[in-house]
């Protein structure tokens, strides 16, 4: 999964020039690490040498990247203002560890304790993330979710402690994917596009494309074609 951001700007009179900025791996260009893009995608840059370009792109890149979540929770404010947190500071911890220093323990008090939600800068997460309801979600820090994804209060998405004392891998969720009311996902499992994980269930393994799990234990009850839209419970 990539971002990019296409911006089409005036300068120099009626001059336009187009400058496409790609969000770089160090900041989680890719959701899934099944596949990956060309390195140039993400490492040319700007397309232009311009400075007044350069500085105007760079901004623009930065504000993409805060707001990506943005109209995906225009009618949940308190949604909006958590993942643009989240992603600023998901910015600062892989583009600039010493100002993500200044503000990590100020973030993890606010989300973490106060408002009870767990999402670690280490994350990866893909873009157009949704939230409802957010109360006393936890994520690994070391979990990958993709794009499109929808994730209710309660949800835990872990790891569990192996029989040598290890900690497993945790979860890799693709995209389009939707968790119900308190779902827990465990382990070294991956969950495929269009899932669907009902309210309460624990989900130990990974899932095909298109799977309805229900239940604890969990129980695929039906498959959806991986292609169909996933309807979005509200």
């Amino acid at each position: 999964m990539r971002i990019d951001l296409n911006s089409t700007i005036q300068v120099h009179g009626n001059r336009e020039r187009v400058a496409t900025v790609a969000v770089s791996d160090a900041l989680g260009c890719h959701a899934i690490p099944a596949t990956r893009a060309d390195p140039t995608d993400c490492e040319r840059g700007l397309t232009s040498r311009d400075p007044e370009l350069s500085l105007y792109t760079d901004a623009m890149s930065l504000l993409a990247w805060i707001f990506q979540d943005w109209d995906a929770n225009r009618t949940r404010p308190d949604s909006q203002v958590i993942l643009a947190t989240f992603r600023l500071v998901q910015y600062l911890h892989r583009s600039a560890p010493l100002l993500e220093s200044l503000v990590k323990i100020p973030y993890w008090i606010v989300l973490s304790v106060i408002i009870g939600v767990e999402l670690p800068p280490s994350l990866t997460i893909g873009p157009r993330i949704r939230l409802y309801h957010p109360h006393n979600i936890v994520i690994h820090r070391n979990a990958r979710i993709g794009s499109d994804c929808v994730i209710r209060h309660g949800v835990t998405i872990g790891t569990t402690v192996l029989g040598n004392g290890d900690e497993s891998g945790a979860p890799r969720l693709h995209d389009n994917i939707e968790l119900g009311v308190a779902c827990i996902l465990i382990g070294d499992i991956e969950i495929l596009d269009n899932c669907i994980i009902g309210a309460g269930a624990v989900v130990a393994k990974s899932l095909p494309p298109g799977a309805v799990a229900v239940g604890n234990p969990f129980r695929i009850i039906r498959s959806l074609p991986d292609d169909n839209e996933v309807p979005n419970a509200r």
